[in-house]
């Protein structure tokens, strides 16, 4: 399939929000895989921020999801359908620092009305699905990398590593450092193994 190109006039129709070429070409947004209209309201500031598309199938094939607010699909989005735009949108961005302002203003929508949607639906605010990647994530990096606490706190978007150990120990029952002895790196530990080995040989 060929890419879409942004041109100057498509470029300048989305900055303008051109109703006259909501017929012609859909952008999605790479920060939240949602994808919009060229009038919609969402102010877009560079060209990095996007992917262009010839209809709504090659969006959704690309995994985009249609935006609640400017509706590209002439249907109604639903909650449900809407807070799985936010998961998407939390699992996508959980390196930044999120807040539940900027998750409603990725996701087109009222923090408090959105904070109370998503966990009418899902039982936990969007907040705590956020803390919930981040301590799957510095998991899998404790258990399978090399990187440091202060290290992994920071891959998974905490910039503070004695909050990073506080949260982690509340949410798994024990510290980033006693997790990691628990459950040593197996192909870590084999290479070391071997450099030592080699070492030794020379």
């Amino acid at each position: 399939m060929t890419q879409y190109r942004l041109t100057d006039k498509r470029w300048k129709a989305i900055l303008s929000k051109d109703k006259n070429f909501d017929t012609q070409f859909l952008f999605g947004r790479k920060e939240s895989k949602i994808f919009c209209v060229p009038s919609c309201k969402y102010n877009i500031k560079e060209k990095k921020e996007i992917e262009l598309f010839s209809n709504v199938d090659e969006a959704r094939s690309k995994g985009y999801l249609p935006c609640k607010k400017c509706n590209p699909m002439g249907e109604k989005t639903t909650n449900e359908e809407w807070i799985t735009e936010i998961k998407n949108i939390i699992k996508l961005n959980y390196k930044k620092e999120l807040n539940l302002e900027l998750i409603a203003q990725l996701a087109h929508g009222a923090p408090y009305y959105l904070h109370h949607q998503f966990k009418k639906i899902t039982g936990i605010t969007p907040l705590e699905e956020l803390t919930k990647i981040r301590i799957s994530k510095s998991k899998n990096l404790l258990k399978t990398s090399a990187l440091s606490i202060p290290e992994v706190a920071i891959e998974v978007g905490i910039n503070n590593p004695a909050y990073f150990s506080t949260l982690f120990k509340k949410q798994v029952g024990q510290t980033p450092l006693k997790f990691r002895k628990e459950h040593p790196n197996n192909q870590l530990s084999e290479l070391l193994k071997n450099i030592s080995i080699n070492l030794k040989n020379t």
